[in-house]
């Protein structure tokens, strides 16, 4: 539809003037507004964000242990994370016995692996 967008801005606008027309105290909506927006452009206290500073950082590496053993032929590792029960997976495939022929489908196979 070519009118789409001037037909949505002329419902909107009706919408508006009904939603208007039904309010009871338009003044005191009116002052809200202002003060909302004046609170909005004022320029923000940076002074009450968090702050990080060196010494906030453990000089300890936390080790993360990992389990290593192997999947029929292909040595893997995997380490438990705090993930809310997602699983990441990283992978790297050697690709050279693959025959050529095929080899034009592995943007395929990786787009299909990753869903």
């Amino acid at each position: 539809d070519e009118q789409y967008a001037e037909k949505k801005k002329q419902k909107e606008s009706e919408l508006c003037q009904q939603l208007i027309s039904q309010c009871k105290d338009k003044q005191l909506i009116y002052e809200k507004g202002l003060e909302l927006q004046k609170r909005q452009s004022a320029p923000q206290n940076v002074d009450v964000l968090p702050t990080l500073s060196i010494s906030d950082i453990d000089r300890k590496v936390v080790r993360v242990p990992i389990i290593q053993g192997h999947t029929g032929n292909t040595y893997v590792q995997l380490c438990e994370q705090p993930t809310n029960g997602i699983t990441y997976f990283r992978c790297l495939l050697n690709t050279f016995d693959l025959p050529n022929e095929l080899k034009p489908y592995l943007p395929l196979f990786v787009n299909i692996l990753t869903k």
